[in-house]
């Protein structure tokens, strides 16, 4: 994972040195070369490559296809509206901060997540072998010396799953369910690599619309920059509707570019496809009269960003605790229905 990361890193870091070059009027394929003789290697390799790709008139997306940089998702959208109309440059840095910065809290979902089933893997682990070899010994020592269990042992015992299973389907049973337990350990870090690699662009749709106002933010940056640049905001929406990796945003930003091209008002259209709420419309309103709507794309998006990401955290502070505290329940059961037993067979015994 960590290598992963770490070549995209090196891929964002190349796309934002290309972009930084065209600011200030200097080609690509003149910055890859200087980038590429930077680097060492693997790296400077796939810089040459860059550099004889481009002066070959390739677009920069199908370049970066070709030498294999691996780009994140809302990068790879940046490049592609790139190359569709070079005064989008701006959007390539933008796309690689918004990437860092939902990094930043996915790190933070995923350190607790990889906890939480560590924890429920060993505490299946540890509940399958006292089923197995605890409970039956109980059993049998109660009845040789004619006391009675605590009812929730004997609860525990009625309710084994493992309560009529033979040694042998034991011997045969456990390893398995050990075998799928630590496969299920792989596929969690397994499953973050392909998340963080972007070879996997497909969200449910309850993670589509939970993103949807992070995604919008950076949908907001990307009007500003195609406003400061002078492209008519119906170009921005198709360029946005076509190329954008998320379905729900394409299919929402499509259907306001519809209405927009049947001569509805494009704040009115915004709204009713919910990609605007009433008081950013009521200030992009106010700023169409005064001129300056350009900064207010800027300050909305900053605004949807910093209320997604005290959502999220504020989700995380508050579930987080709960969950530990039903941990420590299932460990204060468990430790009350093995252990009390053993403080009556000492005190019967005395």
């Amino acid at each position: 994972m960590a290598y992963h990361r770490f070549r995209l890193t090196e891929s964002q870091g190349l796309v934002g040195y290309l972009s930084h070059a065209m600011g200030q009027s200097v080609s690509m394929s003149e910055a890859a070369l200087a980038y590429a003789h930077e680097q060492r290697g693997d790296m400077q390799r796939r810089g040459l490559l860059l550099v004889s790709l481009l002066q070959d008139g390739w677009p920069l997306g199908g370049a970066l296809d070709r030498v294999g940089m691996t780009l994140p998702t809302h990068v790879k959208m940046a490049v592609a509206m790139h190359d569709r109309d070079p005064r989008m440059r701006e959007v390539i840095p933008q796309a690689a901060e918004q990437r860092q910065l939902l990094a930043a809290i996915w790190s933070v979902y995923a350190e607790r997540f990889v906890f939480l089933v560590v924890f429920l893997i060993a505490f299946t682990v540890i509940q399958l072998f006292l089923f197995a070899r605890i409970l039956p010994t109980y059993a049998t020592l109660f009845l040789d010396f004619d006391l009675q269990l605590p009812i929730v042992t004997q609860w525990a015992i009625d309710i084994s799953p493992l309560k009529q299973s033979s040694e042998d389907e034991l011997r045969v049973a456990l390893p398995l369910v050990l075998f799928i337990l630590a496969l299920l350990t792989l596929v969690v870090p397994i499953g973050f690599v392909i998340y963080f690699t972007g070879w996997v662009t497909w969200r449910p749709q309850m993670v589509q619309r939970w993103l949807f106002p992070l995604d919008m933010s950076f949908v907001y940056r990307v009007f500003a920059i195609g406003e400061r640049q002078g492209i008519p905001l119906i170009d921005t929406l198709r360029d946005v509707s076509l190329e954008h990796p998320v379905p729900l945003m394409r299919q929402r930003v499509g259907a306001a570019g519809l209405r927009i091209e049947a001569g509805e008002e494009w704040i009115s259209a915004f709204q009713k496809q919910h990609l605007l709420r009433p008081v950013d419309a009521a200030i992009l309103r106010a700023s169409q009269k005064a001129g300056n709507s350009n900064w207010v794309w800027d300050d909305i998006a900053t605004a949807a960003h910093r209320r997604w990401s005290h959502r999220a955290m504020a989700i995380v502070q508050i579930v987080f605790p709960m969950v530990i505290a039903i941990c420590g329940v299932m460990v204060g059961v468990t430790v009350y229905v093995y252990f009390v037993p053993l403080v009556k067979l000492i005190e019967g015994l005395s």
